[in-house]
């Protein structure tokens, strides 16, 4: 995932492995290798002036084994602290690392992982809390998403974000003015959430989402010009983070009735997705999280709509049995609860099922009631189920 950015660029070609020596057919080899002595300490420069490092550069590059994460942290430290030496600098830098050695013998990104430590003392109460919070985005983010989040006002998370860039704590795009954590600051980061830290940002990231895909659900029914093209954009750049705080709301759906509220905001207002964009059993997984949600809440509109959209799935997958048993479900709390749409969309999609097992005369009762329901309540289904019965008696 860290390369697709570069992918983007017309004539480039890259090569993925975790070999350190690369052999080509023909056998020609490549060394890959970490960065030379200059091109570190040219990136060292690049952030804080030559000066800063008074003739210890690359002892400092050595010491952060001319990874570039690092090298940038450390280098952000001594341009941000006119206090900061150097040589303070490189010997804290070692005692971390010895630290960590001792504490975590087992974990791959020592070097980086020290360079962050001494980067995350640096920075004030609130900017810790901030940095580490943002670590439940997996992908990449707006301000509007970081500001609900962090639970702060726009300006302070505008300021937020500045203060980390300065400490090459935070990338971003000033293009699409999206940002994110590399994932191995965002592994860095995680590990200093509290647990309570951790559920609370976790539940108002859940949130986030949850209202922006009810966000979509107002712009169709305010008849927005381009409504599907401007949500499909959305969806698309968001949907790493929707999938995350859906599959977060159904982790803990027991636990709060709120979250139970968020499943079923995310299965009824990602309906219209969620079969473009996930595999049709992980839309039914999906879809049982959004019904047992909706049990849950004594929420009946919400239990037959979550009924007829699985209907809808197993039917789209050829399971006309499994399509009927979840629509005749529908159907009985629909008219339990006198809900008229609901009533006859199930009818017509029970006509839909049957008709497709050969079941002519069973298809066409159901077909006959829906109509009449759904004119009755002026529904622009009705014209659908019209369409589909006389489909039905062309066939004959």
């Amino acid at each position: 995932r860290q390369t697709v950015e570069f992918l983007k660029q017309a004539n480039a070609c890259f090569i993925i492995t975790s070999r350190e020596i690369f052999v080509f057919t023909g056998g020609e080899s490549l060394n890959i290798q970490n960065m030379s002595q200059a091109d570190a300490e040219n990136l060292l420069f690049s952030i804080a002036d030559e000066k800063r490092f008074d003739g210890r550069a690359d002892e400092l590059a050595t010491l952060a084994g001319y990874l570039p994460m690092a090298l940038l942290a450390l280098a952000s430290i001594l341009a941000e602290d006119e206090f900061e030496t150097v040589d303070g600098l490189i010997e804290r830098y070692r005692d971390k690392q010895e630290l960590l050695k001792l504490t975590t013998p087992d974990y791959s990104n020592q070097t980086i992982s020290a360079s962050f430590e001494l980067s995350y003392e640096k920075l004030p109460e609130k900017l810790k809390k901030h940095w580490r919070s943002l670590s439940v985005f997996p992908a990449d983010f707006d301000e509007s998403a970081k500001a609900s989040v962090l639970d702060i006002s726009d300006e302070e998370a505008s300021e937020t974000q500045k203060q980390l860039r300065r400490f090459n704590l935070l990338e971003g795009n000033p293009q699409t003015r999206r940002f994110n954590l590399h994932d191995l600051m965002r592994e860095f980061t995680n590990s200093k959430l509290s647990d309570d830290e951790r559920f609370q940002t976790q539940y108002r990231f859940a949130g986030y989402y949850a209202s922006l895909l009810q966000s979509l659900d107002v712009m169709q029914s305010n008849n927005e010009e381009n409504y599907y093209s401007k949500a499909l954009k959305i969806l698309d750049t968001e949907w790493v983070n929707i999938t995350a705080g859906q599959k977060w709301a159904a982790e803990f759906i027991e636990k709060d009735e709120s979250i139970a509220k968020l499943c079923t905001n995310y299965s009824v207002y990602a309906r219209n997705f969620t079969t473009l964009r996930l595999h049709p059993h992980q839309d039914i997984e999906w879809l049982e999280i959004g019904l047992k949600a909706a049990r849950k809440l004594g929420n009946h509109r919400a239990v037959v709509a979550s009924l007829g959209s699985l209907g809808l799935a197993y039917y789209r997958l050829g399971e006309y049995r499994k399509a009927i048993e979840y629509n005749e479900q529908a159907l009985n709390i629909s008219r339990e609860i006198g809900n008229r749409l609901g009533e006859g969309t199930s009818l017509g999609s029970l006509g839909n099922a049957f008709k497709r097992l050969e079941k002519k005369d069973m298809a066409r009762a159901y077909y006959n009631e829906a109509i009449l329901i759904l004119e009755e309540i002026e529904s622009p289904n009705a014209e659908i189920f019209r369409q589909n019965l006389a489909e039905l008696d062309n066939n004959r």
